[in-house]
Order: C-alpha cells, then structure tokens, then sequence
C-alpha cells in the first residue's frame, strides 16, 4: 500500500504492485450468481477484471451493500483497492482470494447462512474473505520469524494473518467502506472480521477443530455468538483450504501452485543458509505426496467435522477423499 514500507523488501517472491492511479471499474458482462455457486467454478480461467466483477457480484447478492449502507461506487472502489494489494506470487494471489471468496460464497448459500447469521455478521464473512490474504508476500509465518522481518517484530503472534488484517482495517478506511455504519455497527464489524481472519492461522486449526467436535450431538445454538463465529470461522477456514474439495483437475492446477510458492520460499531458506522443512524443499518432497498429507493430516479432518456440523458440506468432504487417493495412486 502506498505510504507503507515493504516489510519483506528484499525477501520476498514478488515486489507490491504499483498502488496509485487505480484503473476504472471493468467494463465486463456481470457472471449470474448460479454460476458461481459451484465448487466446479474455475477462477484462474478468468481475468482479474472479470473476477473483481464477480466479487462485487457476490457481495450484491449476499446484501453486503444494504447491510453495510454503503452504494456500488464505494464497494466498487473498496475492491479495486483490494486487488491493488494482491502480490503476484504463485498461489496468494487476487486469483487465491477470488477463489477462497467464491468458495466461502457458495457455503454460505449452500449452508443458507443468511438465515443464520446477521446481515452484517454475513457480509463480515464475505469480506473477510475477500481481504483474508492481502499483501502476502508468499512466505509463511516461520521464514518471518526467521529473518526476523518487521512484520514478526510488530506482529509476533499470527504475523502474517495480523497484518492481512492491519491492510484490511486501512483499505476499509481509505475507502469509506464501513462510513454509513454507526460506532456499535462498526465495532461489531471489525470485532466479526477479526476473529474470522486470525482463524485462517494454521496455528489455530487444532482449537477449531476442537470447538466443531463439541458442537457434533448438540448442533449450533445460533442464538449465541460463540457459536455464529465458530460458523463462520469454519466456513471461512474450508474456504481457504478447500481447493482440495474441488473437482481433481481444478485441484490440481492450485496443488502446482502452492508447491512453486513452497519450493521458492526453499530456494530462498537454501540460499540464505535457513533451516527447510521437507515439504519446502525442492529435492525431498513431490506435488502428490505433499497433497496426500495435506489432505489426510489437514483439509479432511476440519470437513469431516465441518459436515457433523454442516450436512451440506458432505459431498465436497467425499471429493476431498477421492482427490486423496487419486495423489496416492500418483506417488507409487
């Protein structure tokens, strides 16, 4: 972001982008939001400019714009000032936010979230979701820590995951995109959205997990909001991690992906005489044994309790075990 220096200038995969003058709105045919309610929905087949509109798209239809009294041109300039604050690295890129935002999108259609949560406690998800990676530099929290950059001293807990949050909290108030709320709405909001976005830490993966399994006989009392937040907390967190659930060959592309970004971040640790972790490094581990472990270890055991919780989220939990076995097949 303009005016902001680069935390990890110098150690990073790829440079900010050029934050000023922002391109005027895209001039693209609006998707129907039925199309985008399908995990088969293929983002990295679309440009950025058709994804951003797509964005906009699915904050209409949720009531994002009546719900944070805001109008289009504010929401519109809100969005565009997010892809400005994508890096493009390999895999957390605008493409990964689109894709994360479009599959929190269709859970909470699938789930029928609206009628469950709040209408600001649902565009605090969807929004969330839209800003959950900004300004990745495609290292993760240990590289930072190691190198001890800026972000690990000002943030030393979830760094990167504080600071998605720090470049959300600026563009909203760059943007005016919460002006029409009053202080309580406005509390509430910033409140929803943080919780939501320090989840996505794969840090605190064990204690989701731990509060879905609590909730397996007695369900989600939604009168409280404990249990709202630990819903859109899930969502938001098989979102992120849910390209495994997609259908193999979607899948696939973003396994290739995430596994350039890791081996880049290896080159980097080799070269600077870092200690690797196996799945960083280029010459100990492969696409298919990194998406088997992944699976089994990490995205299955979160939608398996996800789906006690959320029956909807059954069939993509299944896809998660195909696509399992399909890299399994691939690693003899």
């Amino acid at each position: 972001m303009a005016g902001i220096a680069d935390p990890v200038a110098g150690k990073c995969l790829a440079p900010r982008r050029a934050a000023e003058p922002l391109p005027g709105w895209p001039a693209v045919v609006e998707p129907q939001p039925a199309l985008l309610q399908a995990l088969e929905y293929d983002v990295l087949t679309h440009t950025e400019d058709e994804l951003i509109v797509a964005l906009y798209v699915m904050m209409r239809d949720l009531g994002v714009l009546n719900a944070i009294k805001c109008d289009k041109e504010t929401a519109q300039r809100f969005l565009m000032r997010v892809r400005a604050n994508y890096r493009n690295v390999p895999f957390h890129s605008f493409f990964h936010a689109a894709a994360v935002t479009q599959g929190a999108y269709v859970y909470i259609c699938a789930c029928d979230m609206r009628s469950k949560l709040s209408p600001l406690e649902t565009a605090a998800l969807i929004l969330s979701a839209i800003c959950h990676d900004l300004d990745h530099p495609g290292l993760n929290n240990t590289f930072l820590k190691t190198i001890e950059s800026p972000l690990y001293v000002q943030f030393p807990s979830s760094t990167l995951e504080n600071h998605h949050l720090s470049m959300a909290q600026s563009i909203i108030g760059q943007t005016g995109l919460f002006a029409g709320l009053d202080a309580s709405e406005k509390s509430s909001m910033e409140s929803f959205m943080k919780q939501i976005i320090l989840a996505t830490d794969l840090a605190q993966h064990k204690s989701i997990r731990e509060a879905l399994q609590s909730k397996r006989e007695s369900g989600l009392d939604w009168s409280q909001p404990e249990d709202r937040i630990l819903a859109a907390q899930t969502l938001m967190k098989c979102a992120d991690i849910g390209n495994e659930a997609r259908p193999f060959a979607l899948s696939e592309k973003w396994a290739e992906r995430i596994i350039t970004e890791f081996f880049m971040q290896g080159d980097l640790e080799r070269a600077y005489g870092y200690p690797l972790m196996n799945m960083m490094d280029r010459t100990k581990t492969t696409i298919p044994k990194e998406q088997v472990g992944f699976i089994g270890f990490v995205v299955a055991p979160l939608y398996e309790d996800a789906a006690a919780v959320f029956p909807q989220l059954s069939l993509a939990a299944m896809q998660l075990r195909a696509n399992q076995a399909l890299w399994k097949a691939r690693t003899h």
